[in-house]
Parts: structure tokens; sequence; C-alpha cells
């Protein structure tokens, strides 16, 4: 262990250089979340998600109710199934902010922002370093640092979620590339990488659920390519299902019964944002922050294919095929932009129209062009020329840093959710069930009512996802319940299990039958069978990751 550390800190010692230079490119990038008040972005909904589930952590029932799936308060009081859906993990970092911290949802807000301006440039060298001398590396790290697409979707777009994804990305990758770097499966790097693979693309998925649809397809690709028989790399890979299906499992089971599988924002939409190849060789000075990609890739492309002549043993054969590999998905990446691919869009639409956005491949290309142009540079033999080409690629770089700034300021500190629209969800009602024909607009006045007057509610009390009502009925009725219905309602009438009934209304709320008396009735979300499922199975993989990182944290490393 001595050694390892000594061998850690000569090899840090080594690139503390180059690291300071990323350093001023992380600062450059991440300024405008440092100033003073906040700016507003297309997806200007994350301030209210983190402060809607901070409250729902706050009162949970941790056994029937973690991971927190739906939260009772949203929708004006009538309970919305976000976070079953979308992208959880940005939003309980920003919840544990909150609580931990005590402070506003605006600034967890800007933590959340800010974590992978600078999370991800740190993982992407870090991975490129596994491959890739200093130099190298600090490219990599610098285009990846000011891609443009990381600067639209963080100031712009306010998609924080992929923004998550992206910064994870590198980390999974660079696990790999540490796992590669042994010849022996019983090294305790080989199989800490496969661990670190594992860890990043788990926090990848459950950031960004729909970049799953691009990160699977990669990182499974890749295995086929390098990795096939390594049965290693494939059961760490299924043990990232494993570890994330307490999300993806019940969000897919679920998918249809909600509105986002059938608005036109999940079936054509995607046809709609294809590139004009005009686009291409558009130029503008200043970089124009709203766009998401730059007429340098084109130079950076032709770096990319000149490279392919340079003498072919500058490179070992494992570099070649990775250069090749990343070269190519990078290529065909940015090609599909535009309206020459726009055939291939429309074959593959049943599956890619998830994706809802063409450009969401750029959230790949921040990494694998860079990396791309990684390799041709190590090709180089002659240090002068590489350390010229070195400073070209990583001034040409700065012409990005206007996608780094929002539009404008505003000095305001808290949002409420009926700033994001009419049904008080997100941007839009795209999580509510199917049979919500139409969604109630303000806050009800009480928890549940009668069908008839006759019958009274002498008492309620409890929090957003678990009430108790007291009723008293002349005869047998109808109690309705102000909560759009949603699997994992249930309902007891003095401790004896009841049937629930929806949609009894437009607004797709549900109800149940309460006998003649004086009665109790607990109402309450709980875990669905198939929610259950999912949990254990993540429990089951994170135990057992846990376990792996033990054991080999024990193990001698090799020489």
């Amino acid at each position: 262990m001595k050694n390892f550390i000594k061998k850690a800190k000569e090899k840090l010692h080594a690139d503390l250089p180059f690291l300071s230079i990323l350093f001023i490119f992380i600062v450059l990038s991440s300024y405008p979340v440092f100033k003073s008040g906040f700016f507003r972005t297309i997806d200007d909904i994350t301030p209210v998600r983190i402060a809607y589930l901070t409250r729902e952590l706050m009162h949970i029932d941790w056994v029937n109710q973690f991971p927190v799936r739906l939260s009772g308060e949203l929708a004006h009081g009538f309970g919305y199934p976000l976070y079953l859906f979308y992208a959880p993990l940005t939003y309980y970092a920003g919840a544990v902010i909150m609580l931990i911290l005590k402070v506003n949802s605006i600034i967890a807000t800007k933590a959340v922002y800010v974590f992978p301006l600078i999370v991800g440039p740190v993982l992407c060298y870090w991975a490129a370093r596994q491959i890739l001398k200093p130099l190298p590396a600090l490219v990599v790290a610098c285009l990846y640092t000011l891609f443009p697409f990381r600067g639209y979707d963080s100031y712009i777009r306010g998609g924080v979620g992929k923004a998550w994804a992206m910064a994870f990305i590198p980390g999974a990758f660079g696990g790999i590339f540490l796992s590669q770097k042994n010849k022996h499966s019983t090294d305790r790097s080989n199989e800490l990488g496969f661990l670190l693979f594992s860890l990043f693309l788990t926090l990848a998925i459950i950031s960004h659920n729909i970049s799953t649809i691009l990160f699977i397809p990669l990182f499974f690709l890749y295995g086929i390519v390098f990795l096939l028989s390594k049965k290693q790399y494939w059961f760490y890979f299924f043990l990232t299902l494993g570890l994330s299906a307490f999300f993806w499992l019940p969000s897919a089971f679920y998918l249809n019964i909600v509105k986002v599988n059938y608005s036109n924002q999940n079936t054509g939409q995607l046809l709609n944002f294809i590139e004009p190849v005009s686009n291409l060789f558009r130029v503008t000075v200043p970089y124009r922050g709203d766009d998401r990609y730059s007429v340098l890739f084109i130079l950076y492309y032709l770096v990319v294919f000149t490279a392919l002549t340079i003498k072919k043993d500058a490179l070992s054969i494992k570099q070649k095929r990775g250069f090749i590999f990343f070269a190519v998905v990078s290529t065909l990446g940015f090609v599909v932009l535009f309206k020459p691919a726009q055939g291939l869009w429309e074959f593959t639409l049943p599956i890619t129209r998830l994706l809802q956005f063409p450009w969401r491949i750029l959230i790949i290309l921040s990494f694998t062009l860079p990396l791309s142009l990684g390799f041709v540079l190590q090709k180089i033999s002659s240090r002068t020329i590489q350390i010229v080409l070195a400073f070209v690629l990583i001034i040409t770089s700065l012409y990005h840093l206007s996608a780094f700034k929002p539009k404008e300021y505003s000095f305001f500190f808290e949002y409420k959710a009926e700033d994001t629209g009419p049904c008080a969800t997100s941007w839009g009602d795209e999580y509510l069930p199917i049979w919500v024909k139409d969604c109630v607009s303000n806050p009800s006045t009480t928890i549940a009512y009668f069908d008839n007057q006759k019958n009274s509610i002498s008492s309620s009390h409890g929090n957003s996802t678990n009430i108790t009502v007291v009723t008293d009925s002349k005869q047998k009725a109808t109690l309705f319940v102000n909560k759009y219905y949603f699997p994992g309602w249930k309902a007891t009438v003095d401790n004896s299990p009841v049937s629930l009934a929806h949609p009894r209304t437009v607004h797709g709320i549900f109800s149940l039958i309460v006998p003649k008396g004086k009665h109790t009735t607990h109402i309450f979300f709980s875990k669905t069978p198939i929610m259950l499922l999912a949990d254990l199975v993540s429990l089951f993989s994170l135990v057992y990751f846990l376990f792996r990182l033990k054991v080999i944290s024990r193990r001698k490393i090799n020489p």
C-alpha cells in the first residue's frame, strides 16, 4: 500500500502543471454560476424539483416510499410521479444540500449546476491519462471542458441531468481504460477499473435516463469490439443495470400509462430538429451561446482524418483500434445531426423517438471527439510539433467560451411550482397519467370529499402521501380523494384494505367506498410489486458491489 501511495503521489506531481492549466479552463467555464443572482433557462424547473423532493424526504416513510417516486405536493397537491420517470440523481443531490446546509432551493440548484462543470473535466483528464500521455490528455480535457454543447446545456437549456451524465461518461470509460492496462484479471487495478466503470455508468443512467438510449448501445458496442471474451466486463456491465434497476425498471414498466409516451415530443418531434447542411458552415464571431455545435468541428475532423496517414507504427495496435473506434463514433455521431441522415432517423424512429432531439448525440461526442484528437496528438513523434498543435487546439477551444454564460441574470430567490404551468408539474403535463383528461389548475381546499352532503369528514391529518381521514356517514358512501390516481396509491378503512376506483372524474382522481357510520380511512402511497422488485435488485447489486470493493481493497497490487 505504501508503494501504491508513493507512486500515486509521484504521478500526481508529474501531472500538476497540466492540471493547473485545466483548472483555469474549469474556472472559465463555471465562473458565471458563482456570480450573485441566478439565470433563467429553457428547462427552468430544477429549483422546484429540488424543493419538492426535499419536502418529501422530510416526512418520508423510508420503508414504503424510498426511493421517492411521487411528489404528493406537486400538481397543486394532486400528486405527480416526476421522480419515478425523470433523472432523479440531480434532485436528490440538491435536496441533500438543502437539508444539510439549510440553504434555499436556488443555492442548492447553483451547486447542482456547478458540479458537472468542475467534476466532468477532472474525470475526463483522469480517463484520458489511462491511455495517453499528460499533454494529449490535457488537450482532451480542455476541449471537453469548453465543448460548446456543455455550455449550451448548462446555461441556455438548463438540462442539469444531461450535464451530470456528460460528467460521468468519461469516468465510466476511465474505469474501462484502467482495467485494460492490466493483463491479468486477478490484478487489483483491473477489477477496480471495472468497479469504477459500473459506478460511473450507473450514475450517468440515473442522472439522465433519456441518454441511456445512447449510453447502453455505446458501451455494448465497445465491449463487443474490445472486450468480447472478457467475462468480467460483461458481468459489471449487467451489474450496472442491476444497480440502476430501482429507477429504470419501474420507469420503463409504467411509461405506457403517462402522457409523455404519446405526445408529439416523443413521437415525431425529433425529425423537426435535424439540421440543414448549410448550418454546418455557419460562422459567428463571437460564438453564439445558443448554438450546440461549432464550425471548428470540421477542422477537428480534418485533423483526425489527416492523422490516418501518419506512419503506422506511431501507436500500439491497441491504441490504433481505440483511435479508430472513437474517431468513427464521433464522425458518425456528427454526421447524423444533418439532413442527409434523415432517412436513418425515420427508419429507427420507433426507438430513437425517445431521444426527443437528435442533438442529444452531442452528449457522447463531448468525450469521444476530444479523445480521438488526443490519440492524434499522441501519434506525433516531434515534440515541438506536438506542443504547437496542442497549443493551437487549446487556444481555439476558447472560441466556445461565450457558450458558457447565461443570456441574463435575475435577482429573485425562489420559484413556485405554479410558475411552471397550469398543471404545476414541470414545463407541461408530460408525466400525468393518461386518464387525467383535464388537470386541476388550482389547489383544492379539502383532501377528500363525499358525493353526498349528508355525509361528513370530521377530521383529517397527515402529509401529502400519507393521509388519515375520519368520516361519519349516514349510509354507505363514495369518498373522493383529491389525488391523481397512480399505481401505488392504497387505502384502508379501519385497518382493512379497500379497493380504489379510478377515474371517477375528468380530473383522474380516485375514490373508495366508506361504510355507514364513523370510520378511520388511511390513504397512502407505497411500492407496487414492480417497484419492490426493482428496489430489491438494486439493493442486492449494491451489496455485491460493496463486497467486491472491500475484497479488492485488501488485495495486494501487482508490481
